[in-house]
C-alpha cells in the first residue's frame, strides 16, 4: 500500500509540473495525458487515501469556485477545474450513496438523509456540468433531481428538529452537516441563481462571454475616411 501511494502522489506532481509545460509549448497530446493523470490520482487522492469523507467535497466546492473565477476573468484552465471539480463530485456522491450503508450504523435517519441526499446532489452536480459546459442532456438531470430535492429539504426541515441531534456522535454531525448539508445548501444558491436571475444577468456572472451590452444600448462606431478630421 506504501508503494502504490508513493506511486500515486508521484504521478500527481508529475503530472501537474508537465501539464502547464505541455500548454505553453503547445503538445496536446502530452497535455491530454497529463491531464488524465491528474484526474485519475487527484481522484485517488480524495476518494480511497483519504478516510474522512466530507472533506473531498468541501475541496471540490472550492476547486469550483476557484473554476467559475478563471473562467470569469479569461484566464485558462477554467474548464479542467469546473469538469473536474462537477465531475468528481457526481461520482463522489453516489460513491457515498453506497457507503452510507457500511460507514454509517445505529442511526436510521442519517442513513436515510444520507443515502436519499446523495443521490440528488450528484443529479444536481450532473446537470450543472452538462449546462457549465454546454452539453447536451442538461435539463434531464434538472428535472430528475428539483422535484426531489425541495421534497428532500422539506423532510429535512421537518425531521432533523425532531431527531435528537443534539445527542449525535461526531462523526455522524460531521458527515451530516459538512458532506450533505454544506454542499445542499451551496447546491441551493447555484440553482436558485439560474433559475430565479434573468438569463443575459446570470451568463455575465457564470460565463466568459460578455459581448452584450447592458440596456442593449450598442456603442457607436464612427469609420475613418480619408480626407476628414
Amino acid at each position: 500500500m506504501k508503494i502504490f501511494k508513493r506511486i500515486v502522489y508521484a504521478l500527481l506532481i508529475l503530472s501537474i509540473v508537465i501539464f502547464p509545460l505541455a500548454i505553453i509549448y503547445d503538445v496536446p497530446i502530452i497535455g491530454m495525458s497529463a491531464f488524465i493523470t491528474f484526474g485519475i490520482t487527484i481522484f485517488i487522492c480524495l476518494f480511497v487515501f483519504n478516510k474522512k469523507i466530507d472533506i473531498p467535497f468541501l475541496i471540490l466546492i472550492g476547486a469550483f469556485l476557484t473554476g467559475l473565477i478563471f473562467k470569469r476573468l479569461h484566464w485558462p484552465g477554467a474548464g479542467p477545474l469546473i469538469v473536474l471539480s462537477t465531475g468528481f463530485s457526481v461520482i463522489g456522491f453516489l460513491m457515498l450513496s453506497v457507503r452510507s450503508f457500511f460507514i454509517i450504523k445505529q442511526n436510521r435517519l442519517l442513513l436515510s438523509l444520507v443515502f436519499v441526499c446523495s443521490i440528488i446532489l450528484a443529479f444536481i452536480n450532473a446537470q450543472l456540468l452538462f449546462t457549465m459546459m454546454r452539453w447536451p442532456g442538461a435539463g434531464f438531470f434538472g428535472y430528475k433531481a428539483i422535484i426531489p430535492y425541495l421534497i428532500a429539504s422539506l423532510f429535512i426541515i421537518i425531521s432533523i428538529p425532531n431527531s435528537n441531534f443534539i445527542d449525535w456522535s461526531k462523526e455522524h454531525k460531521r458527515i451530516l452537516l459538512r458532506a450533505i448539508f454544506v454542499p445542499w445548501l451551496f447546491m441551493f444558491v447555484i440553482t436558485s441563481m439560474q433559475i430565479l436571475l434573468p438569463e443575459g444577468v446570470y451568463t455575465n456572472i457564470f460565463s466568459e462571454n460578455t459581448s452584450e451590452e447592458n440596456w442593449k444600448m450598442v456603442d457607436y462606431e464612427i469609420p475613418s475616411r480619408e480626407g476628414l478630421k
